[in-house]
């Protein structure tokens, strides 16, 4: 069994909390030499992080390292390429390096989520500092999402963001939870059978009161169509 996208991401994710030292150490790996997944900006090695969620999803040891796993190149990128991933040489510049420090890289990582800091700080303001999905109050772990993804359009209006608590924004970043176009109701993908996000299934967004402080109905539309 391989991993699916998700399962993925989430091993990147405990990457950027870790820092490489740390994750490296821990599941026996060694530094990339050739290659790097390149995910959101940044740049991560393929081989661990392919390797560590293929063997969670078959139920292996994953901490096993290069003993029982894939080799690098293409017996990794190939399958990364498939998950549409994107795997670069490491000489393609244009990405930024995980900073070798752990702590320095969760502080990082989390800062990097949150979200650019006065985006996240309108956003607190917009939306009562509570997650516009589920109401959640713990400023600590709510981030500043992009409808229409930064990558594909730099826009740091407040139309063009919402409030989400960090679980939530993951899976709106995956398009397993959308907001419908024309009422902002919450769509929950059926592949999600926990019922505490099944529960959110047909609920109302919690929306700011000014109309040009509401989400973008055409960017909410574009992400409508977008494939989970």
């Amino acid at each position: 069994m391989n991993p699916t996208r998700a399962e993925v991401i989430s091993v990147i994710r405990e990457f950027q909390q870790r820092g490489p030292k740390a994750f490296e150490l821990d599941y026996g790996y060694r530094q990339s030499t050739k290659y790097d997944l390149v995910y959101q900006g940044h740049r991560y090695p393929p081989k661990a992080i392919y390797n560590v969620a293929r063997k969670r999803a078959r139920g292996e040891n994953d901490k096993t390292g290069d003993d029982r796993g894939l080799p690098g190149g293409r017996a990794v990128n190939a399958p990364l390429g498939r998950l549409n991933f994107k795997v670069v040489p490491k000489e393609e510049l244009g990405f930024e390096e995980p900073v070798a420090a752990a702590d320095d890289v969760a502080q990082r990582s989390i800062a990097r989520r949150r979200g650019q800091p006065k985006f996240r700080s309108l956003l607190l303001q917009v939306y009562g500092h509570a997650c516009a999905i589920t109401g959640c109050d713990m400023e600590a772990i709510l981030e500043a999402c992009h409808i229409k993804p930064y990558s594909d359009l730099k826009d740091y209006s407040i139309s063009n963001g919402l409030l989400l608590r960090s679980d939530i924004h993951t899976l709106f970043d995956l398009n397993l939870i959308k907001l419908h176009p024309d009422d902002t109701r919450i769509c929950v993908d059926q592949s999600i059978t926990d019922p505490t996000y099944r529960n959110l299934h047909g609920k109302s967004l919690r929306r700011p009161r000014k109309m040009d402080e509401q989400p973008n109905k055409e960017f909410l539309m574009i992400r409508w169509k977008q494939p989970t």
